[in-house]
């Protein structure tokens, strides 16, 4: 249809996966009564969200890969011209954790295949949610091989929890001389959770020297489509 243009409004969004916190400006103008159609933007790792996957894989990076607290990125991002709080940088974590956890439980099926793995703990300060005061020393257990690792962050340092990593596990075990280990030798068996599913990921990513970005889009996509999460050494970089 004829008419003037004019100018009916901006779209504003996160940037380029480079630098996913950067601001960019999209003008639309249209003709009188003319219509837009709108492309579809990147992936969201929230359906009805503003975020992009990139985003939230960046956040994440960012905070247990290079020990970034959500607050300092936070002040990083308003520098940057973007406005956004610690909660919405958390939502982005979670979502994304969700997403990842088959990729997560993967990782634990593939590392239990092996001949030999190395296994170990270590506690972890889970500190009180609001309103509470203090914190509690759980556990983080690690299930290794040489291109792949597992977390689990548990509430207990017993046999039950050893029993969970292992997971009717059938070969070798390297360990310390901690006393679950042969507690499971005696029975016959051989050899916060958001944290766990990022870390594992990220840590297998660096062990195959895959760009850790990379592994986490091409897990959470997957899982999105209801598709097999590829392994860290099949990710196309």
């Amino acid at each position: 249809m004829g008419g003037s243009v004019r100018r009916i409004g901006r779209d504003r969004c996160p940037g380029p996966p480079i630098h996913p916190f950067q601001a960019t400006t999209a003008e639309v103008s249209l003709p009188c009564g003319g219509c837009i159609e709108t492309a579809e933007g990147p992936a969201k790792i929230i359906k009805v969200g503003r975020y992009s996957i990139h985003f939230a894989a960046q956040v994440a990076i960012d905070k247990y890969l290079d020990h970034a607290p959500l607050e300092r990125q936070v002040r990083k991002m308003k520098r940057e011209g973007l406005e956004i709080d610690s909660q919405t940088l958390w939502d982005q974590i979670h979502a994304l954790a969700t997403h990842l956890q088959p990729a997560q439980e993967r990782l634990h099926e593939y590392v239990r295949s092996q001949p030999v793995v190395d296994a170990d703990e270590t506690h972890w300060k889970m500190t009180g949610g609001w309103g509470k005061k203090g914190s509690k020393r759980w556990q983080v257990w690690a299930l290794c091989w040489p291109d792949a690792v597992f977390y689990r962050i548990a509430d207990s340092r017993g046999v039950d929890a050893a029993q969970e990593l292992l997971a009717g596990y059938s070969a070798t075990v390297l360990c310390d001389c901690y006393a679950v280990y042969e507690t499971l030798r005696k029975r016959g068996e051989r050899g916060t959770k958001v944290a766990a599913i990022v870390y594992s990921l990220l840590e297998s990513a660096k062990l195959c020297q895959v760009h850790p970005e990379d592994h986490i889009r091409e897990a959470t996509l997957a899982a999105i489509a209801g598709q097999t999460i590829p392994p860290p050494n099949e990710v196309r970089s």
